[in-house]
């Protein structure tokens, strides 16, 4: 039995970052791999048995991941995003939930048929909009602007608020007496906003005075973090059931707002945690549905959720953005954003079990009808977001522009060459002569240090996907490197060798090699002018070696190799391509040193 445990939690481990992998290959929805995954490992193949591997744990483990997820979700909340967008936050999280709620209610007593205090439930838990689908798809589809922050806040808000009403709506139900049901209502209600928010707090305050002070390392602070984490939820949760969620929000976007001490490490740690936790969770909770309840659907359960896409989602998007500054594309794009997450099913399978238990024969419909909901939803928001978000100018799926750090001669040089081939390009220098200079050059440039926090309300990075890091200075071109992390690949992440013959650095530098170690600042600085830079495109008669042999009395150096398809490659230390038929490259010449 241990081993069968072990093998099974290994597998569930395994496949779920398989899943996520192969999702990033092929430019598919993680999620929607993930749930495919879960399926084909538990109710049709039988290999993943979740219920048997956590047994009575299972509910309590997925509240904490679930706490830590949202926890996470809070801490990437900016307060300054609500400048131009809390009105419509703030309707969405209120009229949006209601009109959802009515909604859905009655689309489940007159499309499916069920008992009214079922469906009454059925709609508090489908007010949510799963954090755990929505993050991960926007940041694949790189939304930004008004849609990324709406879409974020309410995700991350709307699943706290809807576990909470979940469970006064299902404490409700089992109260006798609709006096007895109001005054729980407002009771939890009142309980979550006070206690929950005190907690949050509490949570918070805690690590900024232990970090302040010196009370904790740097190598804890992620550790410590998670286990107040935890405590706050747990704590939370016993004063009112499920306002955990909410009290480990306030606490993220606490921690996310201060401005006293820093949290790097906590997030860091967080968001790497955050995509492991979500491959587990799908694939746990795909696995637990079992074929008897998926037996219970019927045509009229599609017909269920195809309303709720089509009509009751834009119904409480624009009834809640009445007279608000998003533009009617916005409002068309978070009409089609409101995919289900794990929120829903785990809420969903703990109340149906109870008031199926309790006598309520209609509960036995709700896990199957959640399930299709959280599949359909991320199956049609997942697959269409990405080309819908493309066409309506809000995101940025495929950035193919340049960010490079300086402007000197030699970075105007490149950055010329870029836009003339029709890449976005953006230099940023502290140096005025040098942004003059680019500016008359024609190049879209940034005055300041584009290393700071500031710089992130004042430069837009659409379209742009890669850095080059071109200063003379090693140690801020590495640190340039390790800051674009959170924007780019880290396979987009270039600087210049500085490196001489005769002066090694004493570390390793951060970033790929631009155009070679053997190119280093003093050659670009010396060679790298307007009238060296030259293109040549290769046909089947003439080929690379023809070309080398016509240059063979000059330095070449190769700096981007581009495909009839527009695509780019860019030559570093460790990619030198050889160019093909169809293909354009563009090199530098340069005198032999030799030939000087």
């Amino acid at each position: 039995m241990t081993e069968e445990l072990l093998i099974g939690i290994s597998a569930i481990i395994v496949l779920g970052a398989l899943a996520q992998w192969i999702a990033w290959r092929i430019k598919l929805p993680s999620i929607l791999l993930l749930i495919i995954t879960g399926i084909l490992v538990g109710p049709v193949a039988g290999i993943v048995h979740p219920e048997e591997y956590f047994g009575k744990l299972i509910s309590p483990v997925i509240s904490v991941f679930v706490a830590i997820i949202l926890f996470e979700g809070g801490l990437s909340l900016k307060i300054e995003e609500l400048r131009h967008t809390g009105k419509a936050v703030r309707n969405l999280v209120t009229v949006g939930i209601l009109v959802t709620w009515v909604l859905v209610t009655l689309s489940g007593i007159f499309i499916l048929g069920l008992d009214f205090k079922i469906s009454f439930l059925l709609g508090a838990i489908l007010v949510v909009t799963g954090p755990t689908v929505i993050i991960p798809l926007i940041n694949e589809i790189r939304l930004f602007g008004k849609a990324n922050y709406i879409t974020k806040w309410e995700g991350i808000v709307n699943d706290s608020m809807g576990a909470l009403l979940t469970i006064l709506v299902y404490e409700g139900i089992l109260s006798t007496g609709f006096g007895a049901a109001t005054a729980n209502a407002f009771w939890g209600i009142f309980k979550t906003i006070v206690f929950a928010t005190a907690t949050g707090f509490v949570g918070a305050l805690i690590i900024i005075q232990m970090i302040k002070h010196n009370l904790l390392p740097d190598y804890l602070q992620s550790t410590v973090s998670l286990a107040v984490v935890v405590a706050v939820a747990t704590n939370s949760n016993i004063i009112q059931r499920e306002s955990g969620l909410f009290a480990v929000t306030v606490m993220g976007i606490v921690l996310a707002n201060q401005k006293s001490v820093v949290v790097k490490r906590t997030v860091e740690f967080k968001e790497n945690l955050r995509l492991l936790l979500i491959s587990l969770l799908f694939i746990v909770l795909s696995a637990r549905i079992k074929f008897q309840e998926l037996a219970l659907l019927g045509e009229t359960s599609f017909l269920f959720v195809a309303v709720l896409i089509v009509l009751v989602r834009p119904a409480a998007v624009f009834l809640s953005t009445i007279n608000s500054s998003l533009s009617t594309k916005e409002k068309l794009f978070l009409s089609w954003m409101a995919p289900r997450g794990v929120v829903a099913a785990s809420i969903a399978s703990l109340m149906g079990t109870r008031l199926t238990e309790a006598g309520y024969a209609d509960a036995k419909y709700l896990v199957p009808v959640i399930f299709l909901t959280i599949v359909l939803t991320i199956v049609v928001y997942g697959l269409s977001a990405r080309p819908l978000s493309k066409k309506f100018g809000i995101s940025n799926p495929d950035p193919d522009g340049f960010l490079i750090l300086g402007a000197h001669e030699f970075a105007r040089v490149t950055g010329k060459v870029l836009k003339n081939e029709g890449f976005r390009v953006l230099l940023a220098d502290t140096n005025q002569i040098n942004i003059t200079s680019a500016k008359e050059s024609g190049l879209e440039t940034f005055y300041g240090n584009i290393l700071s926090e500031d710089s992130e309300d004042q430069v837009s990075l659409v379209g742009i996907g890669s850095l080059f890091a071109l200063t003379r200075n090693e140690t801020i071109n590495s640190l340039a490197v390790m800051y674009y992390l959170k924007y780019f690949e880290s396979s987009s992440l270039y600087q210049v060798s500085n490196r001489t013959g005769d002066r090694e650095s004493n570390h390793e530098m951060s970033g790929r090699i631009l155009f070679g170690e053997e190119f280093n600042y003093d050659f670009l600085e010396k060679n790298l002018k307007e009238n060296s830079v030259k293109s040549v495109s290769f046909t089947g008669q003439f080929k690379y070696d023809d070309f080398l042999r016509q240059h063979s009395s000059v330095e070449v150096m190769p700096m981007f190799l581009i495909s009839e398809s527009r695509k780019i490659s860019i030559y570093h230390s460790g990619n030198q391509p050889r160019p093909k038929a169809g293909q354009k490259l563009i090199y530098c010449l340069a005198e032999r040193p030799g030939n000087e």
